[in-house]
């Protein structure tokens, strides 16, 4: 240990470096994963004494970035930067050579710009003690801001296609999405709507089955199902995943080979009934993605949540706004892929639906990296009726691969009997004609 004395007449006593230029380096032991960087031997003394941590002075030629002395140091998980005002480029030339994660310094506003030894010499009178201010020490790269380098590696993902771009999985049975959505990426928002009644509940389970299927991609899936019962989402799935109408005619042992088949699926079910709090969803979906290694979440609806949430929120667009940022901030923070089922406005809940028709309006919108819309078309036969529906599958927002589908080529044809879609691709002329005639 380096002992300090005579303090009073600010004197240093007669010490030797270890060779390599680091005075106090003796100071250090194996255990240590913090070290404290200085620029002179009292100073290295004074702040060892005071706070018990290893603290290291250069000396001669260890300024000049010497290998032996940089390997010296590059073994600590946390470097504190210590130096005056006039020496902070060189706290920046060690802080590019040793990786901004684990550089830190203390600003010298907090001395006053004065050096160690001028400020606890002659002490102001409110005055910081060494401890203090090693608990205040800074990034000096905020961990929010990245250089150009460091995003080499996303800039080249992103031009071949590859990682965040083409998602962790790829649809099976509604392999027509791949070519426009790439994949389910991680961290990701994913708002899908449609008209009352038109099925978006059905979709949305057989979207998120085809990719829980795929058990080699490890989509483990949560499921928050606020409108439709567990029991009778579960029974959809069935049918979905069997490709069979699934009713009391099915025998008993058929049933349970069926359900045992869905219970092979990473798939897991919130169980909320009666009132509940927005904050409970909240930290049981946080809590399930961590448990379980959770990558996909869907829940259903909006409007069923804004609902729960808290009493003193009595503006609907504060409501909406809390419940898009906390599903936007889960997505990011947790890397995981979410899908928010979300009706439309009830004014608009009717003819072609556009991003304004969204409950939550702008803020949906802007939030959200995926926009998927099912449209509903009514036509009448030759002779006026009966009425035909034809759903189509539009993407109005894609914000990762680009690519849009406003106009209904994607057509969703959908089976009664297994409650399952496949989607064709096809050119409406018909539709684009009208879309293209001018306004009268």
């Amino acid at each position: 240990m380096v002992r300090f004395d005579d303090m009073e007449n600010g004197s240093s006593p007669c010490t030797t470096s270890a060779g390599n230029g680091l005075f106090g380096y003796n100071t250090v032991s194996s255990k240590n994963d913090v070290v404290v960087l200085v620029m002179t031997e009292w100073d290295a003394m004074f702040v060892h004494q005071q706070s018990g941590l290893p603290v290291v002075a250069f000396s001669g030629d260890a300024v000049t970035f010497k290998p032996e002395v940089l390997g010296l140091i590059a073994g600590f998980r946390k470097v504190i930067f210590w130096f005056p005002t006039n020496e902070i480029d060189k706290v920046k030339q060690f802080m590019a050579i040793l990786g901004p994660e684990r550089s830190y310094y203390i600003s010298p506003s907090l001395l006053k710009g004065l050096t160690i030894k001028e400020y606890y010499l002659k002490p102001p009178r409110k005055s910081l003690t060494v401890l203090q201010c090693l608990s205040k020490c800074l990034r000096m790269f905020h961990p929010y801001i990245s250089s150009v380098n460091e995003l080499r590696k996303s800039v080249f993902d992103y031009v071949y296609h590859q990682g965040l771009c083409q998602g962790f999985a790829q649809w099976n049975r509604l392999g027509v999405l791949n070519s426009y959505l790439g994949g389910l990426r991680p961290g990701e928002l994913t708002v899908f709507s449609g008209p009352t009644g038109s099925g978006k509940t059905t979709f949305i389970s057989l979207y998120s089955l085809d990719l829980c299927e795929q058990l080699d991609k490890q989509v483990n899936t949560l499921w928050c199902s606020f409108e439709v019962g567990t029991a009778r989402l579960i029974h959809v799935m069935l049918q979905q995943l069997n490709c069979r109408k699934v009713d009391e005619t099915v025998s008993r042992e058929e049933l349970e080979t069926m359900y045992d088949r869905l219970a092979l699926l990473p798939l897991h079910f919130t169980r909320f009934n009666g009132s509940f709090e927005f904050r409970d969803v909240i930290q049981a979906i946080e809590h399930h993605i961590e448990i379980c290694d959770i990558r996909h979440v869907v829940v259903d609806n909006l409007q069923f949540l804004a609902g729960a949430v808290e009493q003193h929120l009595t503006d609907r667009f504060a409501v909406q706004d809390m419940v898009f940022s906390e599903f936007r901030r889960i997505a990011s923070e947790k890397s995981v892929h979410l899908t928010l089922v979300v009706h439309p406005r009830k004014e608009l809940d009717s003819g072609q639906l556009t991003l304004n028709s969204l409950y939550g309006g702008v803020k949906a919108s802007q939030e959200a990296d995926n926009v998927y819309m099912l449209q509903v078309r009514q036509i009448l036969e030759p002779g006026g009726a009966p009425r035909i529906h034809r759903y189509f599958q539009q993407i109005l927002k894609n914000r990762r691969m680009g690519e849009l589908e406003i106009g209904n080529r994607l057509e969703l044809k959908f089976n009664h009997e297994t409650l399952t879609h496949r989607i064709v691709r096809q050119i409406d002329s018909a539709f684009i004609k009208k879309s293209a005639s001018p306004k009268s």
